[in-house]
């Protein structure tokens, strides 16, 4: 399998040799059959000040946000989502504080782990290639270009 993935997408450098790094990366390996993924992207970005959502990446650190009292996602039912805004979030990493780290890694996590379930049920239906033509085209992802996240 892993000469197959490597052909079409980005792979980084982990402990065991390769590994997957990217949303895009995730729905190429799902509709190959693999269901099991590193949790370093997730939490990797989170530490940056990025947060993953349905309609793309977020870097929540960045001055737009200062008055943004909106959460990271309105469809994410984390307890990020569920409990702060993206201001106060940006508040917490523009002052050193981790625990913006951690909010956002909670909802990283989570972000992941709905898209998965959701993978799971368009295989179910036997949906997933139109499911993830539409991640592609919600998340802005060009999948002709191996550029992930």
């Amino acid at each position: 399998v892993r000469p197959i993935i490597q052909e079409e997408i980005k792979v980084g450098e982990g402990n065991d040799g390769k590994v997957l790094i990217s949303p895009l990366a995730n729905k190429l390996a799902i509709e190959r059959g693999i269901d099991m993924f590193d949790c370093v992207l997730p939490t990797r970005v989170a530490r940056h000040g990025t947060a993953m959502t349905m309609s793309g990446r977020l870097v929540v650190k960045n001055a737009t946000f200062k008055e943004d009292f909106t959460p990271i996602d309105e469809t994410c039912d984390c307890y990020c989502c569920k409990n702060y805004t993206r201001a106060y979030i940006r508040h917490l990493l523009a002052s050193g504080e981790s625990f913006g780290q951690r909010l956002l890694s909670i909802h990283n996590l989570r972000f992941l782990i709905l898209l998965v379930e959701q993978a799971r049920v368009a295989i179910e239906k036997d949906e997933f290639i139109e499911f993830k033509e539409s991640f592609y085209e919600q998340y802005g992802i060009d999948p002709t270009s191996n550029k992930g996240f």
